[in-house]
């Protein structure tokens, strides 16, 4: 036999109340048309980046636009840019969609503020990396843009101690594939890979051990970022590797993952807010936001990752809000104090369940129309931000499928009750009831509980468990 439904309610009663040695291209006969001899003026050269030729030699490109209208190969790309220089080159200009064969790209670019830009083509890096930290400098970018397809690219490593602003920007329904390490800083702020306008960044882990930065312990974790650095993903798609864990974010300052207007994140491996550290320092103030009909998709979730020393109170957020959608798959775990889990009007399902320990962990529901599905849930403190006219549809803003629990180091907090009971009172209203919590078979919620929250109640309002 079934066992009763059982609920949560609150009654509100008123009483209407190092890169090796390039060539430079010289752009000899005006053309900037990278895939011609004569446009080299060396045709000797060419032949050893070109398609005619063995692809021995690495190519540096200066500041300029140029084009490529032919298949083309070349050794490595090096990009030499001086303060405030852009570099672009341009594969949309002739007949053909041309194929750019490069064994990794190393970026000479030792000045701040510089700009190099993939537009259009189909890129084949060879295995080789993608590399931002070969030299110094800040605020410097690599753009795909026009459908930009980069491939087979071993590594992403934007990070060299203490410099910041250093981005990869997919936009124009461009594509990223990365099979190896992704680092995002090691120290710098502000570090970001930006997915836009209906591009897709894939990370395709390979499951290699990786160091990180200095006081980690080598993991087999390939993605994370340091400081106030992440991923951006708006309109557009990433899938962050597969088989693999991600350490999420670290440092003072925090870090970001964000998806946003209609984008898809999927975050294949385990989410670990903080480095695997004992530095309880790098496990906090960090930020995980599904914002604006943006999809986000995790497997497991840690906040902060591992039990450092000490009582943390680590200040991390994880935000569903405005349409949004988010599904973790396995555990969502609450660790130490001060970690937020935000749905505003959003909705959030935790397909196995959410499980805390230490106080101050707090579930958030924020707005008329929260929705958290959830399977059990253990030792995890709620806030209910009231909507002054209630829920919509009246609907339970917490659903748990079998059990849900609720102790004295995980209580219940109502906020709003004041501004409910006048919209009661102006609506001519004498009782309005707050169903806040759906169970389908297991509720248990201590009475010491229940009268915690009614003692802050005003008189006439009524916290209560009902069969």
């Amino acid at each position: 036999m079934n066992k009763p439904n059982k609920e949560i309610v609150l009654l509100l009663a008123a009483t209407l109340a190092g890169v090796a040695a390039a060539a430079t291209f010289p752009n000899a006969d005006g053309s900037g048309e990278l895939s011609s001899a004569a446009a080299w003026g060396n045709p000797e050269w060419f032949s050893k980046v070109s398609p005619y030729g063995n692809a021995t030699e690495p190519l540096q490109v200066g500041v300029g636009s140029f084009t490529v209208k032919e298949d083309l190969k070349f050794a490595q790309l090096v990009v030499g840019l001086g303060a405030s220089q852009t570099a672009v080159i341009d594969c949309t200009t002739g007949e053909k969609r041309p194929k750019i064969s490069v064994v990794g790209m190393g970026c000479h670019a030792n000045r701040n503020m510089t700009v190099w830009e993939f537009k259009g083509g189909d890129w084949d890096f060879g295995g080789g990396a993608l590399d931002y930290m070969t030299h110094y400098g800040t605020d410097r970018k690599i753009v795909l843009s026009s459908g930009a397809i980069v491939t087979n690219v071993a590594n992403l490593l934007f990070h060299k101690t203490s410099y910041s602003g250093n981005k990869l920007i997919l936009t124009g329904s461009s594509e990223f594939y990365c099979k190896g390490t992704c680092v995002l800083a090691a120290i710098g702020n502000n570090t970001s890979i930006q997915v836009q306008d209906g591009s897709r960044f894939y990370h395709e882990a390979a499951n290699e051990k990786s160091y990180f930065a200095a006081g980690s312990d080598k993991t087999s974790s390939v993605l994370y970022t340091l400081g106030n650095n992440g991923i951006v993903v708006s309109n557009a798609w990433a899938d962050i590797g597969s088989g693999c864990d991600y350490v999420g974010m670290n440092g003072a300052v925090g870090g970001l993952f964000s998806v946003s207007d209609g984008g898809y994140l999927h975050i294949a491996g385990s989410l670990h807010f903080g480095q695997r550290s004992d530095t309880a320092g790098q496990c906090v103030n960090s930020l995980v936001r599904a914002d604006s009909g943006g999809v986000l998709v995790t497997e497991s979730v840690y906040m902060p990752y591992r039990a450092v020393p000490g009582d943390l109170d680590a200040s991390n957020r994880f935000e569903v809000l405005a349409g949004s959608i988010c599904t973790n798959r396995n555990l969502f775990t609450l660790q130490h104090r001060g970690n937020d889990v935000i749905v505003s009007n959003g909705t959030m399902e935790v397909m196995n369940g959410f499980v805390g320990s230490g106080a101050n962990n707090r579930l958030v529901l924020r707005g008329d129309r929260p929705q958290v599905n959830v399977r059990y849930s253990t030792r995890t403190g709620m806030v209910f931000e009231l909507p002054p006219n209630g829920y919509q549809n009246e609907a339970a803003p917490v659903y748990v499928e079998r059990e849900f629990q609720l102790n004295d180091a995980a209580t219940v907090e109502l906020a709003g009750v004041e501004a409910a009971l006048k919209a009661a009172e102006e609506a001519g209203v004498r009782m309005r009831t707050y169903t806040l919590v759906h169970a389908l078979r297991d509720l248990t919620i201590s009475d010491e509980a229940i009268a915690a929250v009614q003692a802050k109640l005003p008189e006439g309002c009524r916290f209560y468990k009902a069969n």
